[in-house]
């Protein structure tokens, strides 16, 4: 009897345990919040041999530089186009060198980039204005980074500011890793003028091209 009654207890234990237990759902992982896309800005800087352009976006990061050499082809022989070219591609290299010796540290290369920065942003809020019949935009000239006013755009100290820390760290970017950035330079167009037979070399240079520099070197410096 004592037994049949140490059972039933032990069963309505159990019966009221698992009536107890509470079922919870699971909710679906919430999916991740979208990445606001950088937009990208494009500096440009004329030079004796040729174009440089470097590639930023507004937050500073570089992205990659751009640049050309030219020269002339001497002959109508062949061989004289080939020459050309590699007259051509020397001179784009000799400019990214000097560019990157000389006037990565100027004021001159701030300036531009900071203006190049708020040119873009300038633009966007000029916008509106097209749809009142005012198709003002702006020009790198036109915005006054010193606040000096007359007939160029002012800008806000905080703007200029802001301007000022983006130029600094693109700088700093391009500063340390100059050397990579001469090693990962590559061709990515030749092109001829048959009218005055100029040929042209277009170079350029990449965060991912850098990146493959670096993995270079290290394994030339393994196999010593």
């Amino acid at each position: 009897m004592k037994r049949s009654i140490i059972v039933m207890s032990v069963c309505a234990l159990f019966v009221t345990g698992c009536s107890s237990t509470k079922t919870v759902t699971q909710l679906p992982p919430e999916a991740p919040a979208p990445v606001a896309k950088l937009e990208k800005r494009e500096a440009q800087f004329l030079k004796s041999n040729g174009l440089i352009k470097v590639e930023f976006d507004e937050q500073g990061n570089f992205y990659g530089l751009t640049a050309t050499g030219t020269a002339y082809i001497q002959t109508n022989h062949t061989a004289s186009r080939e020459d050309a070219y590699n007259i051509a591609l020397m001179r784009a290299k000799r400019n990214v060198s000097e560019f990157l010796s000389n006037d990565v540290s100027s004021n001159k290369f701030s300036r531009t980039i900071t203006k190049t920065l708020l040119k873009n942003d300038s633009n966007e809020s000029l916008k509106s204005n097209k749809t009142e019949g005012n198709d003002k935009t702006s020009n790198l000239e036109d915005l006054d980074l010193d606040g000096g006013g007359g007939n160029s755009e002012t800008m806000t100290a905080e703007d200029r500011n802001r301007g000022q820390r983006v130029a600094t760290y693109v700088k700093e970017q391009m500063t340390d890793n100059s050397a990579a950035l001469l090693r990962g330079l590559v061709i990515t167009a030749r092109n001829v003028e048959k009218d005055s037979n100029l040929v042209s070399v277009e170079v350029r240079v990449s965060k991912h091209s850098i990146a493959a520099s670096h993995q270079l070197k290290a394994m030339i410096e393994g196999l010593r």
